[in-house]
């Protein structure tokens, strides 16, 4: 009997969800990753940034609703030597590659029959996936937590968001601090 009320609430809650695929650009704002130093000032990443696709499913149509998703990013850095201080040495390119899982709760705030505003917040875990190092940094952990809070409009179709998140454990292996991560990205609702 139990079994059969899950499917039927399970069923009754997939009709009502919305799948809503989309893309974007993010990047790591706070100094607690920008200016990790492995030594005083030694190295430096720089322009943290990159681009990341996925999906959400928002499920409920009413005024409150859950939206899990699965986002992968893929974010580049920049990695300088600091050590000479008339020579700063370019050592190249990192890359990063992660999952995010976010598992947001909404609060659909409707305009018209064609457009609405949501606020939305709750964890997040980043797995990570796939490194390329060129520095002694360490690599990222391979699970982190944090908590991410956002706004998305939707018009027609089209599904446009801005979101924060902020790091609640460590992102490297080998240094101290968290990461800080903005968030764009435009998707279409289905």
């Amino acid at each position: 009997m139990f079994f059969l009320v899950a499917i039927s609430l399970f069923t009754t809650s997939m009709l009502s969800a919305q799948l809503i695929p989309s893309v974007g650009l993010h990047g790591y704002l706070n100094e607690r990753v920008d200016a990790i130093n492995v030594a005083p000032a030694d190295i430096e990443l720089e322009g943290r940034s990159g681009w990341h696709a996925g999906a959400d499913l928002r499920i409920g149509k009413k005024i409150l609703y859950i939206q899990p998703g699965l986002h992968y990013y893929n974010t580049n850095s920049r990695v300088v030597d600091l050590r000479d201080v008339n020579l700063p040495q370019d050592l190249g390119k990192q890359n990063h590659v992660s999952l995010k899982i976010p598992l947001q709760a909404g609060l659909r705030l409707g305009l018209n029959g064609t457009a609405a505003i949501h606020l939305q917040g709750g964890p997040v875990a980043t797995a990570s996936i796939k490194e390329k190092l060129v520095s002694d940094l360490g690599g990222q952990r391979n699970l982190a937590f944090g908590v991410m809070s956002g706004v998305a409009v939707d018009f027609l179709r089209f599904n446009v968001h801005a979101r924060y998140e902020w790091g609640l454990t460590q992102a490297f292996e080998n240094q101290a601090g968290s990461a800080d991560v903005l968030s764009v990205g435009l998707g279409i609702v289905f």
